[in-house]
């Protein structure tokens, strides 16, 4: 079954069953978005996610992932000397319960969609919306290509959670244990002190334009950064990081933007109706200055793996606030289900293709790993 069908599949059913979970939920006012979901169809709309995600066999990194590093922490042992500790033993362990390297795609699958669709029915006032978006802006996808970081992004949901409350200690506490798993979570330290602020306060407005200056002026810099990553086991990455043309898809900005610019339309709504989430309204503005410099070097795009998925979380109540007007708001829900669906269409038809098998299990144990056509036909 080709990518294409499975993407489709994906983005009808999963949306549907969030639908059916959004209809029956019932008001909660404990609740951070005043709501309680119907469990069983947020399972269902997250089985789907999981079913695909947990059967690939051939997308991005997982080839990577399933004929290397599986066997070979398998084979040397979790304290082999390898970065992010915390996944290698996990690995390890898999290897040793199962040597095949689809355990390790399984697991990573429920802890990483298991945490996200936990996050996603504690914020968004719509679920189906999230789910939508979710898939629609290709961050599904990249959930299946960077494997262990999305466990990672999974985890760190608890630090978010902990920043928005203002607890210090469990912040850190999170954000070690993310980065244990994947290092690039420790780029989320700062983030404690930046989202805590009044809704779009000075200390917001400088986090934008300072990505929007930086951005800009990349190459002036990056020198800097090279002599600095020199210093850290990321020397290897000096090479890439001057590449010109490795920047993310510049079609990512607009979509990006959605977000933050109604947040700003909506500021006095959400600082009276949603105080308690003004953090996470937050993360869009982090995420835009995090963009505005990945437009020069993709490596940067990974940093927002962190960041992104709220705002698929918070766009329904950030929408609710931009525009009182229920018919408006209606039209401009609609608008942004029409242009992240052309969006979706040109990252599956365009810069894809036709190509990927992803409905597919390993056939062989490991460590044979002599097949190398998966993923052609």
């Amino acid at each position: 079954m080709n990518f294409i069908a499975v993407s489709l599949v994906a983005l009808v059913l999963a949306t549907l069953f969030a639908y059916i979970a959004d209809n029956n939920s019932s008001a909660n006012e404990l609740a951070l978005n005043g709501k309680r979901y119907d469990t069983v169809f947020i399972f269902l709309s997250f089985f789907v996610l999981f079913a695909i995600s947990a059967t690939r066999v051939d997308l991005g990194d997982t080839i990577i992932y399933a004929h290397r590093i599986f066997p070979d922490i398998g084979r040397d042992g979790m304290f082999s000397g390898r970065e992010d500790p915390i996944a290698n033993a996990g690995i390890y362990i898999l290897f040793k319960i199962w040597p095949n390297a689809q355990i390790m795609i399984i697991a990573t699958s429920l802890i990483t969609l298991g945490l996200l669709f936990r996050m996603f029915a504690k914020y968004s006032s719509r679920l189906h919306m999230t789910v939508f978006l979710f898939i629609a802006s290709n961050v599904f996808e990249t959930s299946m290509n960077a494997t262990v970081q999305f466990v990672a992004v999974g985890v760190s949901t608890f630090a978010i959670e902990a920043a928005r409350q203002k607890k210090l200690f469990k912040f850190l506490l999170f954000i070690v244990i993310a980065s244990l798993i994947h290092q690039s979570a420790i780029i989320m330290l700062p983030v404690y002190w930046m989202i805590n602020a009044p809704i779009w306060s000075l200390k917001i407005k400088i986090i934008f334009w300072t990505g929007l200056i930086l951005g800009g002026t990349y190459f002036t810099w990056l020198p800097l950064l090279n002599r600095l990553l020199a210093l850290t086991r990321m020397g290897t990455y000096q090479e890439y990081m001057a590449a010109a043309g490795a920047g993310i898809n510049i079609f990512r900005i607009p979509v990006i933007m959605v977000p933050v610019i109604f947040s700003w339309m909506g500021r006095k709504k959400i600082a009276e109706k949603y105080p308690h989430l003004t953090p996470i309204v937050h993360m869009s503005v982090v995420n835009a200055a995090c963009y505005f410099i990945a437009l020069n070097h993709w490596l940067f795009g990974r940093l927002t793996f962190f960041l992104e998925i709220y705002n698929f979380a918070m766009l329904p109540i950030i929408i609710e606030c931009a525009f009182e007007d229920i018919q408006t708001r209606k039209t401009v829900e609609s608008l942004a289900y029409v242009m992240y669906f052309l969006f979706f269409c040109y990252q599956l038809f365009f810069l894809r293709g036709n190509g990927g098998v992803l409905l597919n299990c390993f056939t062989n144990p490991f460590p044979d790993v002599s097949y190398v056509t998966w993923g052609t036909s």
